[in-house]
Order: C-alpha cells, then structure tokens, then sequence
C-alpha cells in the first residue's frame, strides 16, 4: 500500500482549512451572484428568489455527481424543497449567474497580470492541460 505524498509546499500548509459550501457562499456573496436566479414563473408565486442555501445545495450535488435525495440525507435539507429550488430556478436561462462570475473576474486587478502577450487575454475554460510539442508563449506544458 502507498502512503500518501505530504504536501511539501509551504504556501498550502498555511491556508486554513474550510468547507467547500462555505466557500461558496463566501464567493457568490462577495460576487453577488445570487442576483441572477429569478423565478421561472414571473407571476403568482409565493417565492420571487431562492432559498440561498437550498440553492448552493442544487449547485454541489451537481457538482459532486449526487442525487438530491441522498444530498437531502446529508445536509438535513428537505427534499422537495430541493427538488422544486432546482426546476424553479436552475435553468438555460439562469445562466446568467456565469456572466456575472466572469465580469466580476475581469475586474479583478490579477487578471490582467496574467496576460502573456500585451493586448490579448489567453483563457482554457476547463482548466485541462494537453501535451505540446511546440514551445510557444501560449503553450506552458511541454514535452
């Protein structure tokens, strides 16, 4: 049996330890991102916008690849409210909410540090890196 690496990086031995549901508050707070969830009903409903946390409870169980009932199970949440949050307010058109993360990242002063030509802004949406066998400033993974 392997044991496991230790980190040896110094910079991650100092960050504290959190949950991802907070952070994910703390990020969609901080970027307001709660704004673009609206109702699919416009009209006659009881309940314009989400319940905050039945919400981010929507987003990790689709992040993680879990069910909402097992998601109901381990965060003490009922089940239907669950269910009705995700076919109310997460839809096509509430993709909004990926506009406002993406604005309010082009804000950010690190942003325009990372260019690697003057001008021109270089992003990989996935966050995947592909082998390369040509060395350009784009390309950052050789082999």
């Amino acid at each position: 049996m392997r044991q496991k690496e230790q980190i040896s990086d110094g910079f991650f031995v100092n960050l504290p330890k959190i949950e991802i549901a907070d952070l994910l508050k703390f990020i969609g707070d901080k970027m307001n991102l709660w704004e673009g969830f609206n109702h699919i009903k416009p009209k006659y409903i009881k309940r314009q916008k989400p319940n905050l946390t039945a919400l981010r409870a929507c987003f990790l169980s689709e992040a993680f690849g879990i069910s909402m009932g097992y998601m109901s199970e381990i965060s003490d949440l009922n089940f239907n409210l669950l269910r009705s949050t995700r076919t109310d307010f997460i839809r096509f058109e509430t993709l909004a909410g990926n506009d406002i993360c993406s604005n309010y990242l082009n804000k950010l002063t690190i942003f325009k540090v990372l260019d690697l030509l003057d001008g021109q802004t270089l992003v990989g949406a996935d966050g995947k890196k592909h082998r390369s066998t040509n060395i350009t400033l784009q390309s950052s993974f050789f082999y």
